[in-house]
This record gives structure tokens, sequence and C-alpha cells, in this order.
């Protein structure tokens, strides 16, 4: 195999595997990526075994063939060489070569017939999205994704496919995201899937929100194709929370206020927080809110936001780090805050829009 290729495109191709590509593997050839030839371009594909990225870029073939080679070692090296082109090929014994400029580096590789297979996948009945959309929902969900691996069932994000709707929820068991978005074709059948968060975060790096974006279903994996870009995922195997039984309905207490001066004032009264994961208590009053905070070996702190309040009041406490996550996935100027009392989950809501909703649990004043 013999190629020429500018270097912005090489290292654009290079970079967009970083995050899959797995160093740690027992398995030494998935620290390496699979480059082959086509017409006109290369594909560089990526995989650690649950994801799978394949992508094309131009390129000018002198000889047609395939070769691995290290992604990370490859990608510091071209990082760092001049802005010229780029001539990549095979020698014996799968050692490649890079020449660029005045350097010249040689790279052991494995032989390409060892790389792992990418799982089958057709384009016949995926269903047709808008990237921006798709990757908004996201945002606005990704966040309240559980870390904890003891979790399965809470280490992604569930996409609920409808005949005129698509939902996506993420819940740690402390706090939950949801959004519902009705642009989308329309569908002969319902869907429900489990995609892990790092399938959806490296698909959010390399999405083009100018280009469609189709979503495939096979058996257990997952397909999301672009032009140019394929993403292939094993799916969770696992059963998802009632996430419905989680959101409030009747919360009496219904609050708005504004996104910028509610988010500066938390970021206040947190600065003395050891950790923004402790307690920020909220006492809601006749007209006001009042936020503080309180670290026993540093101090304490308190800010008051005006707001439109008449009622019985009362003291609730939350996860300062929880609500600044959810602020700043909310993209209104006002955002709308609904509680029922101290001991129940507070609803935070875009003012004006239901179809996006965060919900935290409270703490333990």
């Amino acid at each position: 195999m013999e190629i020429r290729i500018t270097k912005n495109e090489f290292f654009k191709a290079l970079q967009s595997v970083q995050g899959i590509v797995d160093i740690r593997s027992t398995m030494p050839i998935l620290s390496n990526v699979l480059i082959e030839t086509h017409e006109d371009s290369i594909s560089v594909v990526a995989t650690d075994l649950e994801i799978c990225i394949k992508g094309f870029y131009s390129a000018r073939v002198i000889q047609k063939g395939k070769v691995t080679i290290n992604a990370k070692k490859t990608h510091d090296i071209v990082r760092e060489l001049p802005d010229e082109d780029i001539h990549l090929y095979e020698e014996k014994d799968n050692w490649i070569k890079i020449s660029c400029g005045r350097s010249d580096f040689n790279l052991a590789g494995f032989a390409p017939e060892d790389f792992p297979t990418l799982p089958a996948y057709t384009e016949e009945g995926m269903i047709n999205l808008s990237s921006s959309n798709f990757k908004n929902m996201v945002e606005k969900t990704i966040f309240a994704v559980s870390l904890d691996e003891n979790r399965q069932a809470l280490n992604g994000v569930l996409l609920k496919l409808m005949s005129n709707k698509i939902q996506m929820v993420a819940t740690d068991g402390h706090r939950l995201a949801f959004i519902s978005d009705t642009n989308i074709e329309s569908l002969e059948n319902e869907m429900s899937v489990l995609i892990p968060r790092k399938t959806l975060a490296e698909l959010s790096k390399s999405l083009n929100e100018e280009e469609p974006l189709l979503l495939g279903i096979h058996e257990n994996h997952i397909v999301f194709k672009q032009a140019g870009y394929v993403l292939i995922s094993r799916m969770i195997d696992a059963q998802f929370p009632n996430f419905e039984q989680v959101i409030p309905r009747e919360n009496k207490v219904k609050l708005k206020v504004s996104k910028e001066e509610f988010t500066h004032a938390l970021r206040r009264v947190s600065v003395l927080l050891k950790d923004r994961s402790k307690m920020v208590k909220f006492s809601i009053q006749n007209d006001q809110i009042i936020l503080t905070s309180e670290e026993s070996e540093i101090g304490n702190a308190r800010e008051e936001i005006n707001l439109d309040f008449k009622g019985e009041g009362f003291t609730i406490g939350f996860n300062a780090r929880y609500l600044l996550d959810a602020l700043n996935a909310i993209d209104t100027k006002e955002v709308g805050i609904e509680l029922k009392d101290s001991l129940n989950p507070c609803l935070l809501v875009p003012y004006g829009n239901d179809n996006y909703k965060c919900v935290i649990m409270p703490m333990r004043v």
C-alpha cells in the first residue's frame, strides 16, 4: 500500500479515533487503526470491540492495499509534522514508513487480516434524523448518565423512537434529564434502545450538523451513518427504570427566575464548598429565594434572589453540581422551578417549554 495525503486530512482522521483506540487492552492490535485504500480516498477504522468508527478521507492512492498502524504514536507524529503532504507506504513484514518534508519515521504494524471485522449492517430501513437536533438532545441528557459501572442500566441514554416523536432520557438515580422532539419522520414500528454514554460522546464529537444522520438497529448493535462516517456500537442489554414515575406531575410551587442570575448566585455560594457535590440550601420565602452554603472549616455564604411568590415557604437542599449541570443544559433566558415541598424532587424546565425537563432529588437538610 502507498498513499499521499495532506497533513490536515490525515491528522483529522487520526484525531477522530483517539477516544476509541484501546491502549490498555490485552489485544495490542486494538491500539492500532486499520487504513485501507479506495478509489481516491482511504478509510480509517478503530474499535475497542464495543464501538467501531470508520471514516473516509481524501488521498491520492498510488498502490492499493491496507495496513494497521499505532493510532496514538502516529497521531502524535503527524501533529508535529510541517504542513506538507505526507507519504505513507508499506514495507516488508508489516512495517510502515511515513515521510514528510525532511522527516522520516518507521513504525511496526500488525497484519491487517488480524484486525477485528466490523459488524455487518445495511442501510435498508434506516431512520433519517436531523443531526443538529440529535446532537442537541444528546447534550441535554448525557450529563445525567451514571458513571457507576455496577449500575449497567443507568450507564447509557434511553432512546425512544415513536410514530411521531423521539425521546431521550438519562438518570443516575439522583437526577434525571428528559427531552422530546417531534422533528422526526413517521415510523411504522416504535423502538426503544439503551445507548452507552461513550458511544454518544464519540458521536457528538464527529457529527456534521449540516448533514442528515441515518440511524439503524441491527440485532444488538446500533448504527449511525453520515456521508464519510460510520459509527457502530453495541447496545446496553439492561432494563431502564420507569422514568415516567420519577417526573413530578403535581408540583404546586412554580417559580420563574433569570437563568443568568440564578446560575451566578449558585456558583458564588458554591465557592466555599470543598466539593460542589455538597449541599446548597434553598429557603423559599415571600418574594425571594435565599441560597446558603456552609463549610465548617472555611465559612458560609448567602445569596438572595427576588421572585414572584406568595405562600407558605419551606427550606430544601440540593446538590450544587447537579443544579449547575441542569442550568448549563437549559438555553432559555428564564428557568422554571417547580417544587412540592422539602421532601420531593425539584423540576427544572426552560420557562415556557415542556419538551425538556430536569429532575433533581433533594438532600436531607
